[in-house]
């Protein structure tokens, strides 16, 4: 049986910025948790982290608009942010294919009975990754100071 809700804000049960972070934070656990790196869960970390301030100040255009709420505050702050940066940089390059100014490396190393789902896998030469570095730092550090931030700068205000 279904049923048909009204359409909450957000994306399909994720209504909020911080339920949307929450994700974000579990994302990140379970990739560093796992040796092998799976490609689509990095997407949509990188991707989250990337965008998640765009929850947080929606429609503020971030190119040439002056911040005057708090969310549009902290968007601008972290958007300074050597680490968001990195993030920052790697998802529109994902987005758009472009050059990214950082040398990006992906570790392989694993036994075939350690693969994730066989469909997962790009390329069986290599198998499937264990890890990526950007600049020489591994791309799930650089993600989790971005994440740290968002806690520590944003989410902490509201379990005061």
């Amino acid at each position: 049986m279904t049923s048909t809700l009204p359409t909450a804000p957000g994306i399909f049960d994720i209504n909020s910025d911080e339920a949307f972070f929450r994700s974000l934070q579990r994302a990140s656990l379970k990739l560093q948790s796992n040796k092998v790196k799976e490609t689509a869960k990095l997407l949509y970390l990188l991707m989250g982290v990337n965008h998640l301030r765009d929850w947080i100040a929606p429609g503020f255009n971030w190119k040439v608009g002056e911040p005057l709420t708090p969310g549009q505050h902290f968007g601008v702050a972290i958007f300074n942010l050597p680490e968001f940066k990195v993030v920052n940089a790697v998802c529109n390059r994902s987005k758009h294919m472009g050059c990214l100014r950082y040398p990006l490396e992906i570790e392989y190393g694993t036994m075939i009975d350690e693969y994730p789902e066989i469909d997962s896998i790009f390329d069986f030469d290599n198998g499937p990754p264990t890890g990526y570095s950007v600049d020489g730092r591994d791309l799930l550090d650089i993600v989790d100071v971005a994440l740290g931030y968002y806690e520590t700068h944003w989410y902490s205000q509201f379990s005061k």
